[in-house]
């Protein structure tokens, strides 16, 4: 029987998500001016018509990538939050060390280069980045100061501005060592960056044993 205009084939969300995968991992091997739509449908193997039917354009196809990538990245952020890393201090550490670890050896950073290609400019495209990657990450950063705090470890404060503090500095030392190439010519250690960085966090938020 023929389908309907406009109705869905079986299977469509798997092949949605299969897609997006090979979108994504198009996007990250892409050069400075990114892939064209039929570019990126020649680097699935399908069609642009085929391309076009899941995603609906080539702003459509990017934020699905992000999107997908995002869901991916769950795991790790569960990790953030309730992983076993000790007391305050030694845990911020860790997190931040596999953070860099990560942004280095795997797709992390590039992750983040195509969400601020795509969104700077384009609020749709800004809201998905936000919403898939850069907000959970900031919420479970969050939700591990507010696990320090419960233990009597950090002073009280609002853990979301507290993780943006946490954060920004060390996102933003590795966009310019790594996606903006600073460490060719202004070179930095991005692991003392992030001991030095810690040190400092925790003279604002480290409760006074004594107290």
């Amino acid at each position: 029987m023929t389908r309907q205009k406009g109705s869905r084939n079986k299977g469509y969300e798997e092949e949605k998500q299969r897609l997006s995968q090979l979108l994504f991992e198009a996007l990250v091997s892409s050069g400075e001016e990114g892939p064209s739509f039929r570019q990126l449908a020649s680097a699935c193997d399908v069609s642009p018509s085929t391309l076009r039917h899941y995603f609906s354009d080539r702003k459509g196809a990017i934020e699905a990538a992000i999107e997908h990538a995002g869901s991916n990245g769950k795991p790790h952020l569960d990790l953030v939050r309730h992983g076993e890393f000790g007391e305050a201090k030694e845990a911020l550490l860790a997190l931040l060390r596999y953070l860099s670890f990560g942004w280095q050896h795997s797709e992390l950073g590039d992750l983040h280069r195509v969400g601020l290609e795509a969104g700077l400019g384009d609020a749709k495209a800004g809201k998905t980045y936000l919403g898939s990657i850069l907000e959970p990450a900031v919420q479970a950063f969050a939700d591990r100061i507010q696990l320090h705090i419960d233990r009597g470890e950090l002073k009280p404060c609002t853990p979301r501005f507290a993780a943006l503090s946490l954060l920004s500095p060390v996102l933003l030392a590795m966009l310019h060592q790594k996606q903006l190439s600073g460490e060719e010519q202004w070179p930095l250690s991005i692991d003392a960056f992030i001991q030095e960085h810690v040190d400092f966090f925790l003279q604002a938020h480290l409760k006074d044993k004594a107290a």
